[in-house]
């Protein structure tokens, strides 16, 4: 019961905790690996069944502030990948991510927008003429 397969990727999921009602209990997991959350609720005669998804848009912000509400998955398989490195910048504070199946992918985000890229832009434009 401590564990289930992810219905998204497939991969074992860590169980977070339960709700018990009167006729049913309601069991919440998360996946370390695609960071989806689900709901599996079992009922008496019944099997476990998953109910509740996360949304597969991802939204990341602080404390839920619409202002920088964004989503920084990769922009390949939409996964999301471990910060490895920041940058300070003028053109916004860009973060470089490590994607398990695609390799790296960078952040940007500027005044409360987020933008995803597969590669860090340079701060000098280079001249093509």
């Amino acid at each position: 019961m401590h564990t289930l397969p992810c219905p998204q990727c497939s991969r074992p999921t860590n169980y977070t905790w339960t709700d018990t009602d009167q006729n049913k209990r309601q069991y919440y997991y998360k996946c370390r690996r695609c960071r989806n959350h689900f709901k599996a609720v079992k009922m008496p005669d019944l099997p476990l069944q998953v109910t509740n998804f996360s949304p597969l848009e991802r939204r990341a912000g602080v404390g839920g502030n619409p202002a920088t509400v964004g989503r920084m998955g990769c922009p390949t398989c939409n996964l999301y990948g471990k910060v490895r490195t920041s940058y300070r910048r003028p053109d916004g504070y860009w973060r470089r991510h490590e994607c398990v199946s695609c390799g790296p992918y960078h952040t940007c985000e500027k005044d409360g927008i987020i933008a995803v890229h597969k590669r860090l832009k340079s701060l000098i434009p280079i001249d093509n003429s």
